[in-house]
């Protein structure tokens, strides 16, 4: 195939609002910004410009500079339409069965994206890259990996724990509402990747940090933020007028303009959103809290929060699936895990049924303006809808404090327990 005519590109424009926040994922957020403001900046940076023709690629699609120039590179001694693969990785197993593409056949693991050059083709992006005949361009992600210990009875097959890994070179189809979660995380994989580039600057960096009276270690902090001289801040992206509370740790995360992390918090490895907030004693670790949204339970683990949602400190998302090896089935088996599934989103091939998420630690997703009350515990994998109060059950919540009129009130003392929202004894 010909070079392009010029270095172009053209974003085709789609109707995919995933669920639960019904947003198109062009104005998803993506550590600090939307993922359309991302892809054209780095497009840019590939050294193209927005043109009526060039490589083509739906509003769906998240792809770094890197990227694009490995997918053109491999384009040129092609005939006729092409189409970008993600080489064989981790990055490519984990969104397989989620991906619009995951069915259509790519060379050895790899997994095609609507990355395209097809001239004169009146095609989209998406027709283009589900046809079999198109010649696929594979691109190799640059991926690196870490194994993390994990007890047996949940790591991967054949592993004692669970792979975490971030690709120098990102593609990712946002298709489903899961792949929010993955992209934010893939991209600050990415920037952990580029950080560790020269370790002798990174040597340097780390020394003058520790050295430097008041500094946080190999981070970048805006203007007006508030951090207390005993909090732990480390490799991290910090915004304006951030708050960080004594005794907190941050690692690893990139804090939104104005986002409070209160006392003892523990963030690690996560995106908050402007004016987002951290409740003091709270842990949240490879999670995404969107603008507004306040966590206050004890522990989160790769969960998002949708804008201005919140949670109470007796919420819990579970992040590993414990049951039955049937997809939509939650029957306990003590003692097992499984990969976790989730439901497939809308225009999927495998619409209305629930499909391999490619990750054996995965949390919940909750909608925009949505509180979750005490006593709630959601399964693995679900997502929340927009708008919502969802409370536990009623026998949880102790509403009266009258006791029965054969209960001790001075002295004494007894058993009791919580039913219909009031005490009732059951110590004979």
């Amino acid at each position: 195939m010909a070079a392009l005519p010029a270095p172009t590109y053209v974003i085709e424009p789609t109707e995919v609002a995933p669920a639960p926040w019904g947003d198109a994922p062009r104005d998803w957020p993506l550590l600090g910004e939307t993922v359309g403001a991302r892809v054209r900046r780095e497009l840019g940076a590939a050294g193209l410009r927005e043109a009526p023709d060039g490589l083509r690629l739906p509003d769906t699609l998240l792809v770094t500079a890197g990227f694009v120039r490995g997918f053109l590179e491999g384009a040129r001694g092609t005939t006729g339409p092409a189409v970008a693969a993600l080489g064989p990785s981790l990055a490519a197993d984990r969104c397989r069965a989620r991906s619009w593409l995951g069915e259509v056949p790519a060379p050895d693991g790899a997994l095609r994206v609507p990355l395209v050059v097809a001239p004169g083709d009146g095609r989209s992006a998406l027709e283009i890259a589900r046809d079999p005949a198109t010649a696929v361009v594979v691109v190799d992600p640059e991926e690196q990996s870490k194994g993390v210990p994990t007890p047996r009875v949940y790591a991967e097959p054949g592993s004692d724990g669970i792979t975490f890994s971030g690709c120098a070179h990102v593609s990712l189809d946002l298709t489903h509402r899961t792949h929010l979660l993955q992209a934010n995380l893939d991209l600050l994989g990415s920037e952990f990747l580029a950080l560790q580039g020269s370790k002798a600057k990174l040597a340097l960096r780390y020394l003058w940090g520790r050295l430097t009276p008041g500094r946080t270690l190999l981070s970048r902090v805006g203007t007006g933020c508030t951090i207390h001289p005993t909090a732990v801040v480390e490799a991290c992206r910090i915004g304006d007028g951030v708050e960080i509370g004594a005794y907190a740790v941050v690692r690893g995360s990139v804090i939104g303009d104005g986002a409070t992390i209160e006392d003892g918090a523990h963030v690690h490895v996560s995106v908050l959103g402007e004016r987002a907030r951290v409740a003091r004693q709270t842990a949240i670790f490879l999670c995404l809290l969107m603008e507004g949204a306040h966590s206050a339970q004890a522990v989160m683990q790769t969960c998002v929060l949708g804008r201005h949602s919140a949670t109470v400190s007796d919420t819990w998302f579970l992040d590993v699936r414990v049951g039955s090896v049937e997809p939509g089935d939650d029957g306990l088996l003590p003692g097992r895990s499984f990969p976790v599934f989730v439901e497939a989103g809308e225009g999927h091939p495998r619409e209305g049924t629930f499909v391999d998420s490619g990750s054996r630690l995965l949390g919940c997703t909750v909608g925009h303006e949505t509180m979750i009350a005490a006593g709630v515990v959601v399964a693995p994998g679900r997502s929340l809808p927009n708008r919502a109060t969802i409370v536990g059950p009623k026998d949880y919540l102790l509403a009266r404090t009258a006791l029965d009129e054969d209960a001790p009130h001075e002295g004494g003392g007894g058993i009791f327990r919580v039913q219909d929202g009031r005490l009732e004894r059951v110590d004979g």
